[in-house]
């Protein structure tokens, strides 16, 4: 899993996070996401097929198909609250 603080929630942005982690690690297999308009977009689409990515869209309204997306969120949401307040 891997996260990031950005300024939009656009193609754009998702791209250029897409990019970074492939350029810093390896492109995954497999990436899981919602069906988010910036997940979507071609631009996005065009990054993730020219990594050979098989990109999975989460069932809309079913987090239950994007379990381990959710676990992650239960886990993270909190820690960044507490880093948040420390930072006060």
């Amino acid at each position: 899993m891997f996260a990031k603080v950005v300024r939009t929630n656009s193609a754009q942005e998702a791209a250029e996070f897409f990019l970074d982690v492939c350029y810093h690690y390896e492109a995954p297999t497999k990436l899981v996401t919602d069906q988010g308009p910036h997940f979507i977009a071609e631009l996005t689409r065009t990054i993730i097929n020219s990594c050979n990515i098989t990109h999975i869209l989460a069932t809309p309204y079913h987090p239950m198909s994007n379990a381990q997306t959710e676990r992650f969120n239960a886990m993270f949401a909190p820690a960044l609250s507490k880093l948040m307040n420390e930072q006060k």
